[in-house]
């Protein structure tokens, strides 16, 4: 799915759900800029996907029309098909590296992470017969992953661990430096 028809069906998935939602909001969703996001909307009124009612107090509510109903079903079926190739891909990548770093002895592993990626690494992890020995997260210290407490990275240094499996889709270059600043070596890393 490329970029333009996931904004697309994103803006007809956030229509459908609440159709009194703003341009500024439905950028802030995007991540775009407002006046790209007017942009999209000017081209699905055209192309017949929406309708604009103006409502009293300078209000405008968007709903989709039939046509926009069917785009927006064709869009997520596309989306769904592009998410379980994406997982499928990114399991296939995670269960490499664990059969790789399995074969040089490696046992137990921290998470640096406790997103979704986590949770697939996680599976993955069960495969291979290694252990989770912990789980870092900046943002969820305190909540429970899988059974470990989710803790801050100054965990790391007295956790007993092999690796350190970053599995956190963003600031990843972030992260290895926080690992590294607080003494463990590069070579203990591994990132997807």
């Amino acid at each position: 799915m490329d970029s333009e028809s996931h904004r697309i069906y994103k803006i007809l998935e956030e229509i459908s759900e609440n159709d009194s939602i703003t341009q500024r909001r439905l950028s802030q969703k995007l991540g775009i800029a407002l006046g790209l996001t007017n942009l999209y909307i000017k081209r699905l009124i055209k192309k017949g996907y929406i309708m604009v009612k103006a409502m009293p107090r300078n209000r405008i509510v968007y709903n989709l029309t039939p046509k926009g109903i069917t785009e927006k079903g064709k869009l997520t079926l596309e989306y769904m098909k592009y998410s379980f190739n994406y997982y499928r891909e990114f399991r296939e990548r995670i269960r490499k590296a664990f059969q790789e770093v399995s074969k040089n002895g490696v046992k137990r592993l921290v998470f640096y992470g406790a997103g979704e990626v986590g949770e697939l690494a996680y599976l993955t992890l069960q495969e291979n017969g290694m252990d989770l020995a912990g789980v870092v997260d900046d943002f969820k210290e305190g909540k429970d992953f899988f059974g470990k407490k989710v803790e801050g990275v100054e965990a790391l240094k007295r956790t007993e661990f092999d690796r350190v499996v970053i599995t956190a889709l963003s600031s990843k270059d972030e992260i290895c430096q926080k690992i590294i600043n607080i003494g463990i070596p590069e070579e203990k890393i591994i990132l997807f």
